[in-house]
């Protein structure tokens, strides 16, 4: 394989990754009740179901506070998406430092994502988008290292680069 076929296998899974985060953002900012979407993770942390929560007078004006919080984190995924689709679609990842910088900063988040899904909701139906924001990084890092092998070899043998 040369490089100029290993790009698509640098770059797709990244977009994918933008996309999936940016639908997550908006599934959260648009949906009429967010704090649903993971129910049965969030009342296993509760250790309460949400009727019981909703049930005491206190609590009447909760389904407020939760529609705003999901809102507001809605909108900082929806935009984290749109930032990796940007970065990658500008930079098309196309140094070894560009590429570099982007996977610890991927990996710095998706390991956090992890640490707090298992901590607190390891239930969540959230933790398979996790799975797969992981498998496509690896995909990603996977076709970098073999671009980096071919442009070094190419280096060596002074070929152009392609």
């Amino acid at each position: 394989m040369n490089a100029k076929n290993l790009r698509p296998f640098i770059l797709a899974p990244i977009y994918l990754i933008g996309i999936s985060t940016g639908i997550l953002g908006l599934a959260w900012l648009f949906a009429p009740e967010p704090w649903l979407l993971d129910q049965n993770a969030n009342e296993a942390l509760l250790q309460l179901t949400y009727k019981q929560l909703f049930a005491a007078d206190i609590n009447r004006h909760l389904g407020d506070y939760l529609t705003g919080l999901y809102r507001f984190f809605g909108w900082w995924v929806f935009l984290i998406g749109l930032l990796i689709l940007l970065y990658a679609f500008v930079t098309k990842l196309g140094t070894e430092r560009e590429r570099n910088y982007f996977y610890v900063v991927m990996f710095i988040a998706i390991a956090g994502l992890y640490v707090i899904q298992f901590q607190f909701i390891p239930g969540s139906p959230f933790l398979w988008s996790s799975h797969g924001f992981a498998l496509m990084l690896l995909l990603s890092i996977a076709a970098s290292i073999q671009l980096k092998k071919i442009e070094s070899a190419s280096k060596q043998l002074g070929e152009p680069r392609t």
